[in-house]
């Protein structure tokens, strides 16, 4: 058994190619259900957003704006000097700030290389790399044959709207009024999950609380 903290550096360290003789596991930080399970899940969702789910922000305490801070830099000297012929670093850990900034937003890569002073191209690859290193996730939309992907879809689709507030109001249920709209109510009931702490069932979606998610 072989385990690291990132996988580029372990990957690379085996010569052999082990082809149907191993398996990669992931593991991702923490979800809100297992802290909750040793209870240690944070009281307010802006708490737990700050901290974050990795295991040393819980088993030992720390600050997470200084182990954040030193993550971040480790990352950027260790790994992105591995993977990119990144001159300036300083540039590329701006590239990272912009992406943070443009969480849940759709991605202009061209817009996203504009402000940090590279290439589209670059940013594409810059990207790449940050999902590769599990640092951004990008979620690809459903835009054109929606129907048919529906149809064709074995696992079935499910429309999850997360909104910060405490108390959702009509406007908060936009997205999953369209989404509704779209598919003609195909598919599990959607949920909105809020930033409160009472689970509601409204006649057109399932309203979950962050805690039970």
């Amino acid at each position: 058994m072989l385990t690291g903290s990132q996988q580029f550096g372990l990957l690379s360290g085996i010569t052999q190619s082990l082809a149907g003789r191993f398996a990669l596991v992931s593991l991702l930080p923490f979800a809100a259900s297992e802290l909750r399970a040793a209870s240690l899940l944070l009281p307010t969702v802006d708490e737990a957003v700050v901290r974050g789910g990795y295991p040393p922000l819980f088993d030992r305490l720390l600050d997470p704006v200084l182990w954040f801070g030193s993550c971040v830099q480790t990352y950027l000297e260790r790994d992105v000097r591995q993977l990119l012929s990144v001159r300036d670093l300083t540039q590329f850990q701006r590239f990272v700030r912009q992406c943070a900034g443009r969480t849940g937003q759709l991605l202009n890569l061209s817009g996203l290389g504009d402000e940090v002073g590279v290439s589209h191209n670059t940013a594409r690859e810059w990207i790449a790399v940050l999902e590769a290193s599990f640092i951004l996730f990008r979620l690809a939309p459903y835009h054109r044959n929606f129907n048919k992907r529906l149809v064709e879809t074995p696992e079935g689709v499910q429309a999850i709207e997360i909104k910060v507030t405490a108390t959702p109001t009509t406007d908060a249920m936009r997205g999953l009024d369209r989404w509704r709209k779209r598919t003609g109510e195909a598919g599990p009931r959607p949920c909105l999950v809020y930033g409160g702490d009472t689970p509601q069932r409204r006649s057109d979606c399932d309203v979950l609380p962050w805690r039970s998610v």
